[in-house]
């Protein structure tokens, strides 16, 4: 699933000028600071709710991430580029107004070192625990570490190929990267050394997730998935039973379950003990991404039931669960095709909490 992405689509002058906008205006170790793009807000009469779109990138966007401590969104694309949103400056009186362009402050961290490179990808972003840092991934092969204000603080120079994914630990004392040479890496983050590799994987590292701060998993097109501690020389367990490339895991809260996806067009939810706990079908392509909701056990809501969402792109989204935690059969599927004309942009909605 993991592929070179053309850039076929994307305006030769525009990404041409931001080029040189920043080779002209900031060091590799700055950020720029913009004020500059307008970003629309729109409503939906029907349901009442209020759209921020956010324009600026001049490529897909790949992946974003809330801050865990303010009000920041971190996105990263093709056009070399990780933004930070400041999204502060959206209050209930600016949400409910009728405003229908506003200004926000954007921090633009480059990973292009001169016009007209390409294949930069920005295709992982990561917050440490704390929100005071944030480490992003690119198809140059260096994973980056830079602080909340856009400031590059590390490279981290290890890996041959492309950074698929990156992950801070509990503790924020390791970050894990994984990459297309095969490896899955941690890094001393506060000194930006590598402390370990592990090479386990017969084929790229397409994801990488943390149980807690000493026990991890990873995935790959190989298919498989291994359950790794930091200081074991060896996997504590291999999981099999994908027939396709493994395109994501994911810890549920209380690191009980592992949950992944593949081009299978399947989710499996796992534990580390028992192995194979649950088969999820339905999709009718491959799934992307999943990603557990913030409750039941270890969570902040426990009282809650536990819920997985899985993304295929058939163009839904599907959420399993059952009043005992989790079921094999979907129990709602919500449609999640938003036809843009461009891939460059992305909107977030204002909704009630509860």
């Amino acid at each position: 699933m993991h592929s070179e992405h053309s850039t076929t689509s994307v305006s030769r002058y525009a990404m041409s000028s931001l080029h040189h906008r920043i080779s002209t205006t900031l060091s590799p170790m700055q950020a720029l600071l913009l004020y500059s793009d307008i970003h629309s807000v729109s409503s939906n009469e029907e349901s009442g709710s209020r759209y921020l779109q956010l324009n600026g990138h001049q490529g897909e966007v790949f992946m974003c991430l809330w801050s865990p401590s303010q009000q920041q969104l971190a996105s990263g694309s093709a056009d070399g580029m990780c933004r930070l949103w400041g999204l502060s400056e959206m209050t209930q009186e600016r949400w409910e107004s009728k405003e229908s362009e506003v200004r926000l402050p954007t921090a633009i961290l480059p990973h292009l070192m001169g016009e007209g490179e390409l294949h930069k990808d920005v295709t992982s972003v990561t917050w440490s625990p704390d929100g005071k840092f944030l480490a992003t991934g690119c198809y140059d092969g260096m994973a980056r570490i830079w602080d909340n204000q856009g400031k590059l603080v590390s490279h981290l120079r290890v890996h041959t190929g492309p950074v698929f994914s990156m992950k801070w630990n509990k503790l924020g004392n390791y970050l894990l990267s994984g990459s297309y040479d095969r490896r899955a890496v941690i890094w001393n983050a506060l000194t930006g050394e590598m402390y370990k590799s592990f090479g386990m994987h017969s084929g790229p590292v397409l994801d990488v997730d943390w149980k807690d701060s000493e026990i991890f998993a990873t995935c790959s097109s190989d298919r498989t998935i291994y359950i790794c501690r930091v200081e074991d020389p060896s996997p504590l367990r291999a999981l099999e039973g994908h027939s396709d490339e493994v395109n994501a895991v994911c810890w549920s809260p209380g690191g009980a379950l592992l949950a992944s996806c593949s081009d299978d067009n399947t989710a499996k939810i796992w534990s580390l003990e028992d192995g194979l706990r649950f088969d999820l079908k339905g999709h009718l392509k491959e799934i992307f991404t999943i990603k557990w909701t913030p409750t039941g056990e270890g969570s902040v809501n426990p009282d809650k039931p536990l819920l997985l969402c899985t993304a295929s792109f058939d163009g839904t989204v599907k959420v399993s669960c059952s009043s005992s935690g989790i079921s094999d059969t979907p129990i709602s599927v919500v449609l999640c095709c938003h036809l843009h004309t461009s891939h460059h942009v992305f909107r977030l909605k204002r909704c009630g909490v509860g």
